[in-house]
């Protein structure tokens, strides 16, 4: 997705074969350590966990985990960003990236896979939950723990609503909008959630 120049306008969808051949900023996810864990899980057996490590080894750590059908790359461009206050933890989900592997292949890992997905994405269970947050917040009760909400506009995948209705739900939570920002927003205003990220936790941590 790229922006237009009016900012008044919406992303409009590009092509793949416009995408530029290296990333269009620097970044320093190939100066990452990294190792792998083995994750002990009863649907898909011992899975080989890749995780990367960047920062300093005795600064505060802060994991980052990616999202559906993505790895850990796309942090990328805010491991220097971060990487001078924390030390960022990022793995590759299983299935993802480099811990993409034979459980997967399997057909109970197949079963597992398509049930977590179906869970994620259930109706039913982001309805409960939107009740949960609801009744908290007629008791007067905060969220259990310090949270801030950062939202596109723009986003093609989550429409702004659903940022606007959790806003509503959770009143004690920051909540900031980001402008011409696609559904990554840490790939395309990587220096803006940097900052947001950054004084939220020294804030609250």
């Amino acid at each position: 997705m790229r922006p237009r120049s009016d900012r008044n306008t919406p992303f409009e969808q590009g092509r793949f074969e416009d995408l530029p051949e290296r990333p269009r900023l620097p970044h320093r996810y190939a100066d990452a350590q990294s190792t792998t864990v083995v994750v002990r899980s009863e649907p898909f057996g011992d899975i080989a966990t890749h995780v990367a490590f960047y920062g300093p080894r005795d600064a505060p750590p802060l994991l980052l985990i990616h999202g559906l059908m993505t790895t850990s790359y796309s942090w990328r461009y805010e491991f220097e960003r971060l990487g001078d206050r924390f030390r960022l933890v990022v793995p590759d989900l299983p299935g993802a990236g480099r811990s993409a592997g034979d459980p997967l292949a399997s057909a109970a890992g197949a079963r597992a896979f398509i049930g977590y997905l179906s869970d994620a994405l259930d109706p039913r269970e982001l309805r409960a939950f939107e009740r949960e947050l609801r009744s908290r917040r007629e008791r007067g009760e905060g969220f259990p723990v310090p949270l801030m909400l950062v939202y596109a506009r723009e986003d093609p995948t989550v429409p702004p609503k659903v940022g606007r209705r959790l806003a509503a739900l959770i009143p004690d939570a920051e909540f900031h909008w980001l402008e011409h920002t696609s559904h990554f927003v840490q790939v395309d205003r990587p220096d803006r959630l940097a900052d947001l990220l950054a004084d939220f936790l020294v804030r609250r941590g």
